[in-house]
């Protein structure tokens, strides 16, 4: 039995992709610049909240338009500045200002879509290879 894909369906596994990739980054960028990112409630709901909504933005790759990647990718960024500005961070505050945000953001957008793609990669070969069996 086949199971088909509801929009509520889709909005909760969008979200919980997008809780997951920005988990793990948080995790990663305080194990990387223990400090950087000051860690408190406040902090750690407002990523997951964030994450969330990134996840969210992914709809936006759906029709495959390439001005909805550029939409994506500036979206992405304002829900990070968002996220700073939620937590009463100021850009004096994190070392190197708004272009160490920036550079972080595009580093860690380009490892989430190498992730991605690579999942993609494998994904394909692995319908492919099922293909050929059954043939």
């Amino acid at each position: 039995m086949e199971h088909k894909i509801t929009p509520l369906r889709k909005i909760i596994r969008y979200a919980a992709v997008g809780i997951g990739f920005g988990s793990f980054f948080l995790m990663l960028l305080t194990a990387i610049a223990p400090g950087w990112i000051p860690l408190n409630r406040l902090s750690i709901l407002t990523m997951f909240v964030m994450s969330a909504l990134i996840g969210e933005l992914t709809f936006l790759l759906d029709d495959g338009y390439p001005w909805s990647y550029l939409a994506h990718f500036a979206l992405t960024f304002a829900l990070t500045i968002a996220w700073v500005l939620a937590n009463g961070w100021t850009f004096r505050q994190i070392p190197g200002g708004l272009g160490s945000i920036a550079a972080t953001f595009v580093g860690i957008y380009v490892a989430i879509w190498l992730v991605v793609i690579t999942d993609m990669k494998i994904d394909v070969g692995r319908m492919n290879r099922k293909l050929r069996e059954s043939r």
